[in-house]
């Protein structure tokens, strides 16, 4: 994952991007200590990007929905100008609390809008 973050930074123009088989490994710590209920005491800092519309597309069975949902939240709290996250995953409550939580932290999540499949 520290790849595509490189990546994301260095074309920091990018408009949209579509990453075909995410490679889910190498996540950043921080990623899995999100909490669903609470913002953490420090927020993260975000990446230097205009993007504003992500697809992930990965291996689905080599990856849990934990692990999918904990890279979508770290990505989403990051990722400032996002206005359209696609994934193949379906998007609960658990997200929607987290949105509603975190969203005085961080703003942005208020029109962040989550897509079930690719992102038109």
């Amino acid at each position: 994952m520290t790849v595509s973050l490189t990546l994301l930074e260095k074309l920091h123009n990018l408009n949209q991007i579509v990453f075909y088989n995410f490679d889910m490994v190498n996540v950043p710590s921080e990623a899995f200590e999100i909490a669903d209920d609470a913002p953490q005491n420090t927020r993260l800092s975000p990446l230097n990007t205009k993007l504003v519309k992500l697809m992930l597309d990965y291996d689905r069975p080599e990856y849990t929905d934990e692990l999918v949902m904990a890279v979508i939240k770290y990505l989403a709290l990051r990722l400032t100008s996002l206005k359209v996250f696609g994934a193949w995953i379906a998007f609960d409550a658990a997200l929607a609390s987290f949105i509603d939580n975190y969203k005085a932290t961080y703003p942005h999540l208020v029109d962040l809008v989550f897509k079930l499949g690719m992102v038109e």
